[in-house]
């Protein structure tokens, strides 16, 4: 029985090594692309064979992780590392700024007072701030009240 080519990592029209990807490349979250054998999109091959690693699941909202994932950094979104993925989710105070767009990836202010989202009462004005402290209710001020104008001072009379 003739030995078959070891798969090699320049994509092959040759039927030999087309079979070789297909019967090597098996399971655990790898595929034959250009008969090259591949860890799927979202996992990474635990020692650089990757026909005889295990590919496993990426961590694409660790910290550093590259390349650049979507979501909006900082305070505005939550990264969730799914199995062969991730989701971004605006973090509340926050939404979308455009519903198409991937999720999470461009979030937003909402602002609480102007939408009437706020629980204030009628004595209180509503003041939005970005989150984590979203809006608050704060006493209304009543308006200055003007000084008294003083009363005229009386001029001096003059001594006798």
């Amino acid at each position: 029985m003739p030995t078959l080519p070891a798969p090699s990592e320049q994509p092959s029209s040759d039927p030999s090594i087309a079979y070789v990807c297909a019967r090597d490349c098996t399971g655990n979250n790898k595929e034959c692309i250009n008969n090259i054998c591949q860890c799927k999109p979202g996992y990474f091959s635990t020692n650089g064979d990757i026909v005889s690693a295990n590919c496993e699941d990426e961590n694409e909202c660790q910290v550093n992780y590259t390349p650049e994932i979507q979501c909006d950094k900082a305070i505005k979104a939550t990264c969730t590392n799914t199995i062969g993925s991730y989701t971004c989710a605006c973090k509340d105070g926050w939404r979308d700024a455009d519903e198409d767009a991937f999720p999470g990836s461009n979030c937003v202010n909402i602002d609480e007072c102007a939408e009437n989202l706020d629980d204030c009462n009628s004595d209180q004005a509503c003041l939005d701030e970005n989150p984590p402290t979203k809006w608050m209710c704060v006493e209304k001020t009543p308006a200055p009240t003007p000084a008294p104008t003083p009363a005229p001072t009386p001029a001096p009379t003059p001594a006798p």
